[in-house]
């Protein structure tokens, strides 16, 4: 081949090469959670969900939850999630689990939630954050066929004892396990805890009038449900 031809054949491969780096780019950038999306990056996004790419199904869901770059569609959302979680993709199995708690409108089926988080590999990163999400779901469901005040309260209390200083969602938990066990004095301490602490880290008043709705459950000797 002459000195030319090899010239040639190089620049083609190095703009192959190019081409499959800036390929890759895009594609991690596109399942990164802070990439802005466009309606281009919405077709290509869908493109690898449909190839059947956990983290593109995940990325795609919460667009759909969120309505950015997609109109806002709660079961295009519980479709690709579900797709992901069934790939053991632990962020989708935990986000299912929340919304079968009723979030985003989702109807509460204490069942799913039960199942999904459930399914959150110990191994994973957010493992703990899925057993603190089912401590709340055996602390609070109406479902009398899955509530358990122990369980919960077995999966909670280690959580908590784990950290200096628990976080004002943990101590929430907590009371809530201590509630439907009878503890209310535990109950209402924990809350008080919990509210105290939140106080400290937000200015969401929304979230603080649902902690002191709470506490004065507890004060009543009643404890908290789902609805």
């Amino acid at each position: 081949m002459t000195r030319c031809g090899t010239q040639l054949l190089q620049r083609y491969i190095c703009t192959g090469l190019l081409l499959v780096t800036l390929q890759l780019s895009s594609i991690q950038a596109l399942l990164a959670d802070s990439y802005a999306t466009s309606a281009v990056d919405v077709k290509m996004l869908t493109s690898l969900a449909n190839t059947g790419r956990a983290e593109a199904q995940y990325r795609l869901a919460n667009l759909y939850l969120s309505g950015q770059g997609v109109d806002q569609h709660l079961p295009s959302a519980l479709a690709w999630l579900t797709k992901s979680a069934q790939q053991q993709y632990a962020p989708a199995q935990l986000q299912l689990g929340l919304l079968y708690l009723g979030n985003y409108g989702q109807m509460l089926d204490c069942q799913q939630a039960q199942h999904w988080f459930s399914s959150v590999d110990s191994g994973s990163r957010i493992y703990n954050q899925a057993r603190s999400s089912l401590a709340w779901l055996l602390a609070t469901c109406p479902d009398d066929r899955i509530r358990n005040g122990t369980q919960a309260l077995a999966i909670i209390k280690p959580l908590v004892e784990a950290r200096d200083t628990p976080s004002a969602s943990l101590l929430d938990t907590l009371a809530a396990a201590y509630a439907e066990t009878g503890d209310f004095e535990q109950a209402e301490q924990n809350q008080q805890k919990a509210i105290d602490n939140l106080e400290k880290s937000t200015t969401d008043q929304q979230q603080m009038q649902r902690f002191k709705a709470r506490l004065q459950h507890y004060r009543q000797q009643q404890p908290w449900r789902l609805n």
